[in-house]
């Protein structure tokens, strides 16, 4: 019999080495097929497509340290990417950082993002800033266009709103908020802020729990809560609520303070001290902090180290008339009547004016464009209470009229006087 040569063992052996051959260099243009294409989906953007996408991702779940990330990686990828620069002037507004919008929506323009969505950002910026003059006009608009932005307009006017202090459009477009965003937290948190402003403590409550069912970790919906069963002192409560909220960094301090509260008023003075001694060292100018602290100093008689944290509580916040009264009581029990006496004086002083602006508040409520009654609300608070209100307050007076002069001069001496304090 004779064997054909192609089944002889030494023919499939070459055979063999052939196919083999093959495969591997098939293998290896396809390898240099799938390198070079992905080398061409990263050449012509893909890569930094991806990290947008996610970036943008985190912006809509207001994870910003995340955002932050993935745009730093955007940056890595690309430097002439307009998606990018948008993504980050929407980063900064979320931090608050108007002159850094500014910045990166020049950039994006530059870099021919489409203009229609950076006037929409500018909108909201500027709705964000309080500054509803410019922004107000173009709220329907957006409204009857949200695109994919219905949650981040509501949040942006929704704040400007409260920035200018007119809580009834406020609340008018919070509703549709609720509404139109079922899933979304944050309106309730929102709403039980500003319930609990007015001390609606149960409505507050309720709507506290609701952002809780929607996001069980979000930590200012707990804090909230939290701060809420403290005035209907409810300690236990409210002491587990403030340990979840601990978990969020920008109300960290916030939920170890109120923690520290209700462990005083569960008679743990020592757990107490012990939060809030940490939290001194750790935010030694934090007027809440240091005169927390003093006051459980006070009641065990260490006088000095009370007045050391009450003069630095003091600095921070110097129209404060719980603080005054207590180094009052501190000064008096060392001796020092004279001192004690001006300070008591000065107590009494700052708490007409708390007394005086809670009058002003009221009327404001009922006449919110009484543009007067603002006015004098908000050189009450620069003269004897919150620098911070005094400024909003004033603010909102030019948003209402721009030509109000005193307003303008009053803000212009506070911008003077706080400078002159930063060169010192």
């Amino acid at each position: 019999m004779v064997i054909p040569k192609s089944s002889s063992p030494q023919a499939e052996s070459r055979g063999g080495h052939s196919r083999g051959r093959s495969r591997r260099q098939n293998a290896i243009i396809l390898l240099i097929l799938g390198v070079g294409g992905l080398t061409a989906w990263v050449w012509v953007g893909g890569l930094t497509k991806c990290f947008n996408a996610l970036a943008a991702r985190a912006l809509t779940a207001r994870d910003t340290a995340t955002a932050a990330q993935w745009l730093n990686w955007s940056k890595r990828s690309s430097r002439s990417d307009g998606q990018s620069a948008f993504l980050e002037a929407r980063l900064a507004r979320h931090r608050q950082d108007y002159e850094a919008v500014r910045v990166h929506l020049q950039r994006a323009f530059r870099l021919d993002y489409p203009r229609d969505l950076l006037e929409r950002e500018q909108w909201l910026t500027l709705a964000q800033a309080g500054q509803l003059r410019d922004a107000e006009p173009h709220l329907a608009a957006l409204l009857s266009d949200p695109r994919d932005d219905g949650p981040e307009i509501c949040e942006a006017y929704v704040n400007g709103y409260l920035l200018t202090y007119q809580p009834a459009k406020a609340q008018l477009l919070l509703g549709g908020w609720q509404r139109d965003f079922l899933e979304d937290p944050l309106p309730h948190v929102i709403q039980g802020g500003m319930n609990a402003a007015g001390q609606q403590w149960n409505a507050a409550e309720v709507s506290f729990r609701k952002a809780l069912d929607l996001a069980p970790a979000h930590a200012e919906a707990a804090v909230g809560l939290a701060d809420v069963l403290v005035a209907k002192n409810q300690f236990e409560e409210a002491l587990r609520w403030y340990r979840k909220g601990e978990t969020g960094a920008p109300q960290n301090r916030q939920a170890r303070l109120g923690a520290a509260r209700c462990l005083e008023a569960l008679g743990k003075r020592d757990e107490a001290r012990q939060v809030l001694t940490a939290l001194a060292e750790e935010f030694p100018a934090s007027s809440p902090v240091l005169f927390a602290l003093a006051r459980i100093e006070l009641e065990e008689r260490n006088d000095s180290r009370a007045r050391e944290l009450l003069e630095g509580a003091l600095a921070g916040d110097p129209h404060n008339a719980g603080i005054q009264t207590a180094l009052a009581a501190a000064l008096r029990r060392g001796g020092e009547i004279e001192a004690a006496e001006a300070y008591s004086r000065e107590a009494q002083k700052s708490a007409a004016a708390k007394v005086r602006a809670e009058r002003l508040q009221h009327k404001i409520n009922a006449q919110p464009d009484d543009v007067a009654l603002r006015y004098e609300l908000g050189a009450l608070q620069l003269e004897r209470g919150s620098e911070r209100e005094g400024v909003m307050w004033l603010k909102s007076v030019l948003e209402l009229q721009p030509d109000h002069k005193l307003a303008r001069e009053a803000l212009d001496r506070y911008e003077r006087q706080h400078a002159r304090r930063a060169a010192d």
